[in-house]
């Protein structure tokens, strides 16, 4: 699955467990990713912090290789869209972490499949299960095998969809957008963030993220789409 052997085989199930499971909350779990203070609680969340900061530092090692010249700034943009929750969501489908997550009964129900937060996280988790296991070497092996391609595929810095209808509406001379949390789903771990936006003369459009911003920038980017549809009619 991963490309990588684990010498301790604890870490991997580790990785892959959620903290739902042990009746744990954030920042309380401890298992083999640190010492246990009063608490025996094994789950991921302790992986998924460190294996944030490896993969941050890998990539950006990375564009920095296959950028040479590119300004922070559009590197910065890189990076939050290779790092991002969506990124790694999508590689935990191909790698088929779904049917691995050990999830409680409970939660499983309010987010059958595991939500994409779920999934994100548990591959977060494996990059700092292998770090810990193999040390920087073995993780940014595992990092470079299944991120070179996408840092490749990026011809042009993203640019934020949110700035992008700001522009749009500036250059016209309109109001600025106008973003409104309609409300939120699922678990307390896992919510679901439902917004729209609406700029003056158009109707209103909904979309749902993992954090509020994300639901925002899904929402920009899809009034755009409309607003570049609707021009080339």
């Amino acid at each position: 699955m991963l490309g990588y052997r684990f010498s301790d085989r604890g870490l991997f199930q580790e990785a892959l467990t959620h903290a739902s499971t042990t009746g744990a909350r954030r920042g309380r779990g401890r298992g083999r990713a640190g010492k246990p203070a009063g608490s025996s609680a094994l789950n991921n969340e302790r992986l998924e912090f460190l294996g944030d900061r490896v993969l941050a530092l890998i990539v950006a090692t990375m564009l920095i290789e296959h950028y040479p010249g590119e300004p922070e700034g559009a590197l910065s943009k890189r990076l939050a869209v290779l790092v991002s929750g969506e990124t790694l969501a999508g590689l935990a489908d191909e790698l088929g972490l779904a049917r691995w997550l050990k999830v409680a009964a409970g939660e499983r129900q309010a987010a059958e499949p595991p939500s994409r937060n779920m999934l994100a996280d548990a591959c977060e988790a494996l990059i700092g299960a292998v770090y810990l296991d193999g040390g920087l070497a073995a993780a940014e092996d595992m990092v470079r095998r299944h991120w070179t391609g996408r840092v490749r595929a990026m011809a042009a810095p993203p640019r934020d969809p949110k700035m992008t209808l700001q522009e749009w509406v500036q250059a016209r001379g309109l109001p600025l957008p106008r973003y409104e949390v309609l409300g939120t789903d699922g678990p307390a771990h896992a919510p679901l963030f439902k917004v729209s936006v609406e700029i003056t003369g158009h109707a209103a459009v909904e979309a749902e993220g993992a954090s509020k911003r994300a639901a925002e920038q899904s929402a920009a980017r899809s009034l755009l789409t409309r607003l570049t549809d609707t021009q080339n009619d």
